[in-house]
Formats: structure tokens, C-alpha cells, sequence
């Protein structure tokens, strides 16, 4: 440790830390960027938790002899000139951007997250988004800001405990302390990520062990490495943890929990290696151009993101080998512009040199954002901001209605007793339809109310995201959790469907999503020479059909390569046509060619009927994303608008067309 001057003391300075974050950063921005061989690089952050905890605490107990008034005051204005000058410039820009770009469905959503972040809960914010890897992160340029909040959350309670356990603890006694506070962070953290893995990403506390153990290794929790041998094997063990999680892992790894020891058990061993003396791969690790990424390392984070959401929101596409590495060397510049003339000179005071003045501007500059969150939150999306065509673009395609989003919430108590969402009133006694599925049945929701109506037909929905009307078989999802939701809420379809005795029973759902690949259950019927997924279609029918009762299984519509909502309408104020990148029927076929496969042979044996939507949407040898009149028929990649489910309407309604049957299960 060390104090020059009458500087207050600051722990020693550590070049390999430094190298280590580069590291990190590097492996998270190149994930982002899809970059072959980094599938894993989102453990990037993993690390960084190591490395704040560790810094963190030896700032702590450097300063520890200090009035405790002045040593909180300190470490939050420390925090806040660290942390807040190049946020704030990075969610001002990004404000900007987003409000001449997004369509205003996105500007809505992207208001509700800059509101979260400007409060430090922007964890919250990327939560309710949906998983860390779903496709929400190309219309959610602040996402990523989840780590920031995670830490500061963290440090809001953490400063606090330490300063009593130093203050009334001994010092095994203050290590036992954090050790258990890690492990219980820990075992939270293993059995959150099967049961509430939406959570245990984004939480402070599943995510505290990271950080403690940074902070046990502050405290000496370990003894000194002497031995030369033992720390060159630490740091290439720990090396090589860091690397194989990055190069191995990928979006289906269920992270964090135990997964989540590789990077951050790596990250302690190399730390504890230079701690002791050091190692080949710590004298590595302070290779000056590695240090200096490491020194820009938190703006490079800040602006990644926002450079690659906002560039392939742009350009529609994927970019190709050349725009990544441009999109690279703009994040560098921009990383390096802000660190050199915002982060650096407000840090080292040479702006703002009054902590009053820099209070005050701070908030200022928070409070307006956070005032233009809101704005923009709750507000109708801003339409105006578009002329001609692109406002009728995002005026004319319309989500489902609120009514059936509003259904997927029901209980399964309520719909296992029969009661699934109504809407109109049979004619005739028995004169039901069912529609059961996920959110692409939610899609054909207007359609089949249109037929319903027009036959005098009542109709019962019900529905849950992410969840095939599939029985008899895992579903593929990476948690127990959402498996057993899932298999309980098509159990209380089968037992609605019973109760209810409909003339039809329509079968729709996101087919290709998880894979088919299912995993069967015990006492999975149906032809035993078809794989899991026909079976388990075979096994759904066995249980909904009947005498004089008709089950249609509606094939699923093609996917495209972007949200075809914002593609028409980016193509359109950019003035270009989409042909360079539209799907055909050939892609379509090929898309959901081994599902076709599963669906012919199962309709061959009379086991189910089925409809093709593919072959309305693509009948002309293209995909069609918009009608006759233009108005978008998918509101993103692969979820029909209002209008694309009334262009399929004609082929839905041969589902209340087809002869009744009493399936051959085997």
C-alpha cells in the first residue's frame, strides 16, 4: 500500500489487473458482436464482480482508521466520479439515438429502461426484457447496464457491513463472516438458476458471492503463495478456466450457478497469484497495450452495446466480417474519446474540482434523463416523429389485443376447471372451438375469433409463452422450472378440454422453439419408429380427441431474419428495398423441413390434420411481410400482427372444415 504526498493512501497499483480486465472486456464485446470461438465471453463480466470486490475492499480497509462519516462520503463520491460521467454520457447519447430511430413501440420500452438506469435498476429493467440471451438485446441499447446496477445495488449494502465487521470483528472472525456470506450467495445463486433463472442472472444478491470473493481475497483470506511453482500453476489454471468457459459455453449454458465458478474462480487465482508475487501469465497480463485497454475498459463496456444494437438496427442486417471490425474501431474511438476528455478529467477532478459542484451537476444531468425516460414511457411512442409511409408503417400493424395477452396470465386451477378465456357465445349448444398453444397461437387469435363468429361458434383460449401444446416430453427448456410449468399448464388444457367437449380443437405453436429434439417421459406413447416430438404431438391428440371432434394441428409461419415491423420500416425512410435479404419458400421449407417430416408422417396415419400458413405467406416463391395495402403482417421475426393473422384466415378456417376422427395413436 501506498500515500504520496498528503494524498489520502490508495492500494498498490496492479498492472495485471488491469490486463485482466482487458481481458474481460474483450471477451464480453466480442460475444456481443457474435464472433465465432466467444460464445461464452459474457463470463466477462464474472470476472469483473472478482475484480470490484478485490479493488473495492482494499480501498475500504486502506481507509478504515477514518471518522465514518468521511470514509462513506469518500467511497460514494469516489463511486459517483468513477461511475457517473461517462454513464450519463452514454445514456444521453443513446437517448438521442433511440428517439430518431425507434419504431414507437421500442421508444416506449426504451423509456421504461432508461428511466430503471438512471436509478440504478436497470437489472430490473433488462429482467423483465426476458433472458440475457433473447433477441430483446437488438432493440435494448442499455441493457447491459445490468452489471452497473448489480454492483452499485451491492455497494449500497456492502461499505456498511464491512465498516461494522471491521469495526467489531477480529480478523478471522471478519473472513468468516464474508466466507459465509459467499457461500449463502452462492447456494442461492446454484438453486435460483433451475428454478428462477430470469432472476438469478440480474440479482444482486445470487450475485454477491462474485464480489465477496474478491473481497475474502482483499482480506488475506488465503495465506501467501511462496511457492513459485504453486502460483505459475494458479495463474495458468486460472488462465485457462477464464478461457475455456469463453471458447465453451454458450446462450443454452445455465449461467450462472455452478457454471459460474470457472471465470470466477479463475479471475481469484490469477489475482492471488500477483498478490503473492506473481507468475509468467501476471507478467503477461501488464503488457502495456493489454494495461491500457484495461485502463478504458468500463467505456469501452458503456458504449459497445448501444454502437452494435444501433448499427444492425440501421442497416437491418447482420453485418459482415468488414462492418464488425469498423463497428470494433468505432467502439475503440468512442471508448477512448470519453475516457480521455469525460471519464479521466472528472475523475481526477480537473473538471468540477468541487464535490459540490459535481453533486449538483451529476443530478441535474440525471434528473433531466430520468425525466425524458418517463416522458417517453409513458407516452404513445412518439408517431409524429415520422412522415409519410413510416408513420403509417407503425400506425397500421397491429399485436394482439390486449384481451388475449391478457388471457396468458389465467390460472391453471381456473382452466384445468374448464374456464379458459371465452370470447363470443355458440349458436347451439357443444358449438366450441379451442384454441390452445403459445404466443404464435395468441398471433392467430383474431382469425380464429373472425371464423368463430361467422359459424356461430364460441371460442375458449388458452395459451402460456414459450410452452408447445405438447404432452408426454420435456419441451427442451433449461429449466425445471419453466419445464414443470409448462407440462402442468398443458395437463390443465387436456383436463379444460374434457370439460368443455368443443367441435374443434386447434393446436398452434412456435414448433421450432426449443428444438425438437424432446426428451421423452416415462409412458410416452404413440408410434414407437417416430421421434420424441411426433409422439408427443400423437400423445397430446390422444388425449383431446374424441368421437365427432376435429384436432388441427396449425403448421407454423416462415421466420425471418429481422423484425420485419422495424426492417419495412427502416427500408422505407432509408429508401431501399428489401429483396437483398428476403426469405423464399425454398428457406421457409428448409427452415421446418425435419418438422414437415414429423407432421406428414403423423397426418399419413390419420393421426392429425394440419394447415400450412406458409403456403399463403410464400406462395409467390417470396415470404410476404406486408399486405396488399402495405400494413406489416409480422410484428417481429416470426409472430403474425393483427393483419397477418386475417391474411391467413382462409386457410385457419379449413381447420373448421375437416372431417372429425377418432385418431390411430398406434
Amino acid at each position: 500500500m501506498s500515500a504520496r504526498g498528503g494524498a489520502l493512501p490508495a492500494p498498490d497499483y496492479r498492472p495485471d489487473i488491469d490486463g485482466l480486465r482487458a481481458l474481460s472486456v474483450i471477451a464480453v464485446i466480442l460475444f456481443h458482436a457474435a464472433i465465432p470461438g466467444f460464445g461464452g465471453g459474457f463470463v466477462g463480466v464474472d470476472v469483473f464482480f472478482v475484480i470490484s470486490g478485490y479493488l473495492i475492499t482494499q480501498l475500504l480497509v486502506l481507509r478504515a482508521g477514518q471518522p465514518a462519516g468521511r470514509w462513506f462520503a469518500e467511497f460514494y463520491l469516489r463511486r459517483a466520479r468513477r461511475i457517473l460521467p461517462a454513464l450519463v454520457l452514454v445514456m444521453a447519447v443513446t437517448a438521442a439515438a433511440s428517439f430518431w430511430l425507434f419504431t414507437p413501440d421500442e421508444l416506449i420500452r426504451f423509456g421504461r429502461s432508461l428511466t430503471l438506469s438512471v436509478a440504478m435498476l436497470a437489472n430490473y429493467a433488462a429482467r423483465e426484457m426476458g433472458g440475457y440471451f433473447d433477441a430483446s438485446w437488438r432493440t435494448t441499447p442499455l441493457q447491459h447496464l445490468w452489471s452497473i446496477a448489480v454492483e452499485e445495488q451491492f455497494y449500497l449494502a456492502y461499505p456498511l457491513l464491512l465498516f461494522v465487521v471491521l469495526k467489531f470483528a477480529r480478523s478471522g472472525a471478519r473472513r468468516g463472516l464474508l466466507a459465509a456470506g459467499m457461500v449463502a450467495s452462492f447456494a442461492l445463486c446454484v438453486w435460483a438458476s433451475r428454478y428462477h433463472p430470469f432472476v438469478n442472472y440480474y440479482a444482486p444478491v445470487t450475485r454477491a458471492w462474485e464480489l465477496l470473493a474478491g473481497a475474502l481475497l482483499a482480506l488475506r483470506a488465503l495465506p501467501p503463495w511462496r511457492s513459485r511453482a504453486l502460483r505459475e500453476a494458479a495463474s495458468v489454471v486460472g488462465v485457462l478456466a477464464i478461457a475455456a468457459a469463453v471458447v465453451t459455453y454458450g446462450r443454452s449454458t445455465p449461467f450462472p450457478g455452478w457454471y459460474a465458478l470457472a471465470p470466477a474462480v479463475g479471475a481469484c487465482a490469477l489475482i492471488a497469484a500477483g498478490s503473492a508475487g506473481g507468475s509468467v501469465v501476471n507478467r503477461v497480463l501488464a503488457w502495456r497495450p493489454l494495461v491500457f485497454i484495461g485502463l478504458i475498459s468500463y467505456s469501452l463496456y458503456l458504449w459497445h452495446v448501444p454502437v452494435l444494437v444501433f448499427r444492425t438496427y440501421y442497416f437491418i442486417v447482420e453485418p459482415g466480417v468488414g462492418t464488425v471490425l469498423l463497428e470494433l474501431l468505432v467502439i475503440f474511438v468512442l471508448a477512448l474519446a470519453s475516457w480521455r476528455w469525460i471519464e479521466m478529467p472528472l475523475r481526477r477532478r480537473r473538471w468540477l474540482h468541487s464535490n459540490r459542484g459535481f453533486v449538483i451537476a451529476v443530478v441535474a444531468a440525471l434528473v433531466a434523463l430520468g425525466g425524458f425516460g418517463i416522458y417517453l414511457w409513458k407516452s404513445d411512442g412518439l408517431p409524429n416523429r415520422f412522415s409519410g409511409e413510416a408513420k403509417r408503417l407503425v400506425l397500421t400493424a397491429r399485436i394482439p389485443d390486449p384481451e388475449g395477452i391478457n388471457c396468458m396470465a389465467r390460472s391453471g386451477e381456473r382452466i384445468a376447471a374448464g374456464d379458459p378465456c371465452r370470447f363470443g357465445t355458440a349458436a347451439r349448444p357443444g358449438n366450441v372451438v379451442v384454441l390452445w398453444g403459445d404466443s404464435h397461437a395468441l398471433t392467430l387469435l383474431p382469425a380464429v375469433r373472425d371464423i368463430a363468429a361467422r359459424r356461430g361458434a364460441e371460442v375458449r383460449f388458452g395459451a402460456l409463452s414459450n410452452c408447445r401444446p405438447l404432452l408426454g416430453a420435456l419441451s427442451g427448456f433449461s429449466t425445471a422450472s419453466t419445464e414443470q410449468r409448462c407440462l402442468d399448464f398443458n395437463l390443465a388444457m387436456t383436463q379444460a378440454v374434457a370439460h368443455l367437449d368443443p367441435q374443434v380443437v386447434i393446436l398452434a405453436g412456435y414448433w421450432r422453439f426449443p428444438p425438437a429434439e424432446s426428451v421423452a417421459l416415462p409412458g410416452l406413447g404413440g408410434p414407437d419408429d417416430l421421434p420424441v416430438f411426433a409422439r408427443s404431438l400423437a400423445e397430446t391428440v390422444r388425449h383431446v380427441a374424441a368421437a365427432g371432434r376435429t384436432v388441427c394441428v396449425v403448421r407454423d409461419v416462415p421466420e425471418f431474419p429481422y423484425d420485419v415491423r422495424h426492417a419495412l420500416t427502416m427500408a422505407q425512410r432509408r429508401g431501399i428495398s428489401l429483396d437483398f435479404n428476403s426469405v423464399t419458400l425454398a428457406d421457409a421449407v428448409e427452415q421446418q423441413r425435419g418438422l414437415d417430416l414429423q407432421f406428414d408422417a403423423l397426418e399419413n396415419r390419420g393421426i392429425i390434420h394440419s394447415v400450412n400458413l406458409r403456403e399463403v405467406l410464400c406462395g409467390t416463391g417470396l415470404c410476404r411481410m406486408s399486405d396488399d395495402h402495405g400494413v406489416p403482417l409480422f410484428s417481429d421475426a416470426h409472430h403474425l400482427t393483427i393483419e397477418g393473422a386475417r391474411f391467413v384466415e382462409a386457410r385457419v378456417e379449413q381447420c373448421f372444415a375437416a372431417q372429425p376422427m377418432l385418431p390411430r395413436i398406434r
